[in-house]
């Protein structure tokens, strides 16, 4: 029984990760009407709830019958750096759209190159970027 429950929050856990990390990044590249407007008003309301999602599975886990109660934790954790890559990708994939759609839209020659430049960006200097400027980020 509490296998299917532990199962059950760990999925909505790694869902929920990836669309927060996904929004926050996107708002990192400057973006965030890109996001709901719930997530604009509040962004650490979705922090407190995965972190009370992460807390249940946890607690959940500890009462696996099935399982060594040391694979609960490890698998969210594991789920954990899973949802942060994909989540990213996902921002950086979003964040090339965009651009690209701009481009199209663009009259100013200049800044139709500089759009074009930050296009070609590769994943690893998008995450740079995004490391940068979360720096001094707080979201309570």
């Amino acid at each position: 029984m509490f296998e299917i429950i532990f199962i059950t929050i760990a999925l909505l856990f790694t869902i929920v990760s990836i669309k927060v990390i996904e929004w926050h990044n996107i708002s990192k590249f400057g973006f965030k009407s890109s996001t709901p407007l719930m997530f604009l008003r509040k962004p650490g309301f979705y922090d407190i709830c995965l972190i009370v999602i992460f807390i249940s599975a946890l607690l959940i886990s500890l009462f696996l019958a099935s399982v060594p109660w040391y694979l609960g934790p490890i698998s969210l954790v594991f789920a954990w750096l899973i949802a942060g890559q994909i989540g990213q990708k996902k921002a950086f994939n979003k964040y090339r759209q965009i651009l690209s759609k701009l481009i199209k839209h663009t009259e100013n020659p200049e800044e139709k190159t500089e759009m074009k430049l930050a296009l070609t960006k590769t994943d690893q200097e998008l995450r740079e970027e995004i490391m940068l400027s979360s720096k001094y980020d707080f979201y309570f």
